[in-house]
């Protein structure tokens, strides 16, 4: 426990290994204030005696919280909210608007049924699009959050995963722009008789917007990589929380690799991560942001 001990006189900062040590302060009309981390009841006393041995009237004893021995809450307020909102808004966001693509329109290996699913369905893949601008501007907040909270820590390495992060927000929103041309495309394909010449276009589009999200999960990996070992050294969030996206990202990045090589890599090999920012958003929203380590 950390005390503040008031008396009347004045002392020196001479004076601070007298009292063990207690930072001596000397303040205003004759008054002096002693701060020390004492140990138990004990230890207040002793320190009691020796100003009353030196004669020095008593004013007033405070007692402060000693943040020793626990995780002392740096940004518990505004920044460490956002932060945890901007996790869970990038994934939520993220999640939905895929589902919408993967499970509502699009037929794994069939560009045909795809099409028809667009053009019988338009609106889902207006959602999406809008689903996947709002995941576009999500990723770019969420990586000037995480700048803000770790420049300290390292500016440049900060800079370079929100460099990175802007341009993954980039990236998908231009890939976007491949889904207005599938749509009208594929609403041509049903109306002019399903003519092979507009499913050979279709399966560009479709190729160009796929194509577009292996780059920017590319450049989401590598802007992941950097923020997540500062989050480790810093430990603002348990260090298990960062060993998990630390050791899970390398894998996807890995997979991407892999699937921009021509390999068809299983969903299977993504799902460790899957859940990382749901649980990282959650627990920052829950528990804040600790204080970040030196």
């Amino acid at each position: 426990m950390t005390y503040q001990v008031r008396v009347q006189g004045e002392l020196g900062p001479d004076w601070d290994n007298w009292f063990g040590r207690a930072t001596v302060r000397r303040q205003t009309d004759g008054v002096t204030a002693l701060t020390c981390e004492l140990p138990d009841q004990a230890a207040l006393y002793g320190l009691l005696r020796k100003l009353q041995d030196l004669g020095l009237p008593l004013l007033s004893i405070t007692g402060i919280q000693s943040t020793k021995g626990r995780r002392g809450v740096n940004m518990q307020d505004g920044t460490s909210k956002t932060l945890g909102i901007a996790f869970l808004l990038q994934a939520i966001t993220s999640l939905a608007s895929g589902m919408i693509l993967k499970l509502g329109l699009i037929v794994p290996g069939n560009v045909a049924q795809s099409m028809v699913n667009v053009a019988n369905y338009p609106w889902l893949l207006r959602t999406n699009i809008l689903g996947e601008m709002i995941t576009a501007g999500g990723i770019i907040f969420l990586g000037a959050m995480l700048y803000i909270v770790l420049r300290k820590q390292d500016e440049r390495l900060a800079l370079v995963g929100l460099g990175l992060y802007i341009l993954e927000g980039a990236l998908l929103a231009a890939s976007r722009i491949g889904g207005f041309a599938l749509l009208d495309i594929s609403q041509q394909y049903v109306a002019t008789g399903r003519p092979a010449v507009l499913e050979t276009m279709g399966s560009l589009a479709l190729g160009s917007m796929s194509n577009g999200y292996t780059l920017l999960m590319l450049a989401f990996e590598l802007g992941a990589m950097p923020f997540y070992w500062l989050l480790y050294r810093s430990r603002v969030i348990p260090r298990g929380l960062s060993v998990w996206g630390l050791v899970t990202v390398p894998i996807v990045l890995g997979a991407t690799i892999a699937t921009l090589f021509g390999v068809e890599v299983p969903f299977a090999v993504y799902l460790p991560y899957v859940p990382f920012e749901f649980v990282a958003g959650a627990w920052i929203l829950a528990r804040g942001l600790a204080k970040a380590e030196a």
